[in-house]
């Protein structure tokens, strides 16, 4: 997954200019990794019905101290869960800052660690001082219902969505 990323670094499709749609490989690892994020949702969350806006992609965000380029964002106008999953990690690597209830929280993720959380909590990549690239995959679910209905407070006590 790791050389599939790596190899459309200069040719991808670029969306606000440091992230991009993953092509699968033969083996269909994106298509596999989004459907298992996909599945991980559908048993803590659901049901919950598909929006217009829903895309199954992996998106790709790669980076390292020369080429880190982010800002504190959220998914609100995209989607109703996001989630990212840490495909590449660096040992200098800073995580990700999230804003939940105007507290700020930095994660150390693992690699192939996913972190799934509501389309409306901003948050950031850390920038990290190796120049080995950190590759993140982030993936989105749109649905009809909206966050604070899928993220109740019962399915984040049962199943530790959100960790603050």
């Amino acid at each position: 997954m790791v050389h599939t990323v790596e190899s459309q670094i200069a040719t991808g499709n670029y969306h606000g200019g440091y992230t991009f749609v993953v092509e699968d490989n033969a083996f269909k690892d994106f298509s596999k990794l989004y459907n298992n994020f996909f599945n991980i949702c559908l048993n803590m969350f659901g049901p919950f019905s598909l929006s217009k806006l829903y895309r199954p992609n992996c998106w790709a965000n790669v980076y390292n101290k020369d080429s880190y380029r982010s800002n504190m964002h959220n998914h609100m106008r995209t989607s109703t869960i996001n989630a990212v999953f840490y495909l590449k990690m660096t040992e200098e690597d800073g995580g990700i800052s999230v804003i939940y209830n105007d507290q700020k929280f930095v994660f150390l993720p693992d690699e192939l660690e996913m972190i799934i959380m509501p389309s409306w909590m901003p948050h950031e990549p850390m920038p990290h001082n190796s120049s080995e690239n950190r590759i993140s995959i982030n993936m989105e679910i749109a649905c009809n219902e909206s966050a604070s209905s899928i993220f109740t407070e019962q399915a984040v006590k049962k199943h530790g969505v959100i960790h603050v």
